[in-house]
């Protein structure tokens, strides 16, 4: 994975968590009858946790392990701030060796 590649997958990152955000609550994921909200499931998972976050985190751990995945974080947490960035390190849990 080159520089411009990890480049790209931060800004998608930042994207998420401008938008859709990493994480959301029992109440958004669930309708008040007990059923799954499919919006919202196609962009979470059964944790609440945003899936496309999670995969970025799965590639970054891959491709360069807990230092990249923490300068990732890093600049969430720049750009975004900090109830952000910790919101994407709970979305991360997990992932590699990353706790949150």
């Amino acid at each position: 994975m080159d520089d411009n590649e990890v480049v790209q997958l931060v800004d998608e990152l930042i994207e998420i968590g401008r938008t859709d955000g990493y994480l959301v609550t029992n109440k958004e994921y669930y309708m008040a009858d007990g059923k799954t909200n499919l919006d919202v499931s196609a962009k979470f998972d059964s944790t609440f946790k945003n899936k496309r976050a999670r995969e970025i985190g799965e590639t970054l751990d891959e491709k360069g392990g807990m230092d990249l995945m923490r300068a990732a974080a890093e600049r969430v947490h720049k750009i975004l701030g900090p109830l952000k960035a910790r919101h994407l390190e709970a979305a991360w849990s997990r992932i590699g060796s990353w706790l949150a």
